[in-house]
């Protein structure tokens, strides 16, 4: 068992069918920005695995590259959200990743642009890590000049930058910090801004916690913290390549792997048909373990 057979698994659940993913036109505006999440989720997974080496010959990135766009109604329906929902500015990290893919709606960046020189709602409250999210997305457009001070100082306040004790992680805590290392390194592409010492941190506490959820069950953060761990630029240590066997012999019966028991709470709330409702509470799960096989075959080739 492999990184590379867990790849090709979890690549065919997501990418088989995109329609799964498509926002429902009939909604209500509240439902469709909670559809735009796993629609979002598709679209960076799609980007990130088409700058992989080993995997950017296959259409299938841009296929669904072009899907979203096209749910977006050419970034349109972006444009709706934010003007009826302003304190959602930080969903422009969707547009950032399909700006940086080559699609353009500019009626979208001069609201955005606008937005973001517009105190009251550039300063929406939020998490630490949520606003780092935030800040990356607004560096892909260069609206601000003081980004850079910016992100330095967000990611100061995150749980991640204090190195707290690794036993006391909990899985709010866990997700801020995959998410702050993501963001801090462009996922692994970007140049790190995590410091020497945030970075020997990761590489000492990644696989023990990686570990723990596997013998937990959660194998959304489990794949979450490999991805983590690639993000740090260090050769995988021989333990990390025995990972793939518990996602492979924990598959459900479709190729699925099991969810969080608080998983997809709110995108299921209300959903009456039994399909629709195991592929949202499953697609996270599965679309997080492709990106960790595809990064950790990546990570072990360089």
């Amino acid at each position: 068992m492999s990184y590379s057979e867990l790849f090709h698994s979890s690549r065919n659940w997501i990418f088989e069918d995109l329609s799964r993913f498509s926002l429902d036109k009939g909604s209500n505006s509240a439902r469709i920005v909670e559809l735009l999440k796993p629609l979002g989720e598709l679209t960076l997974a799609a980007s990130l695995l088409s700058r992989l080496s080993h995997l950017s010959e296959d259409q299938t990135w841009r296929m669904a590259l072009d899907f979203s766009w096209e749910q977006l109604q050419e970034g349109n329906l972006l444009f709706d959200v934010l003007k009826e929902r302003p304190d959602l500015l930080v969903m422009l990290s969707l547009y950032a990743t399909l700006h940086h893919e080559g699609y353009r709606n500019k009626r979208l960046e001069d609201q955005i642009a606008q937005l973001v020189s517009t105190p009251g709602f550039y300063q929406t409250d939020m998490l630490a890590w949520r606003r780092l999210d935030l800040l990356v997305g607004i560096q892909e457009f260069g609206f601000r000049s003081d980004i850079d001070s910016e992100i330095s100082e967000t990611f100061e306040r995150t749980w991640l930058s204090k190195c707290h004790s690794p036993w006391t992680l909990t899985d709010a805590a866990a997700y801020g910090l995959t998410h702050t290392a993501f963001y801090m390194t462009g996922y692994g592409f970007g140049v790190s801004r995590l410091p020497n010492r945030v970075a020997s941190y990761l590489l000492d506490n990644c696989l023990p916690w990686t570990r723990m959820y596997l013998d937990e069950g959660n194998f959304d953060l489990a794949a979450e913290m490999i991805m983590t761990r690639c993000c740090v630029q260090s050769p995988l240590k021989d333990a990390e390549h025995l990972l793939p066997n518990d996602f492979l012999n924990a598959r459900l019966d479709d190729g699925a792997l099991p969810c969080p028991a608080y998983g997809a709470l709110t995108l299921i709330f209300g959903e009456s048909d039994p399909d629709r409702r195991y592929f949202l509470q499953h697609y996270h799960t599965v679309l997080v373990t492709c990106m960790a096989a595809a990064m950790a075959i990546n990570r072990a080739a360089h």
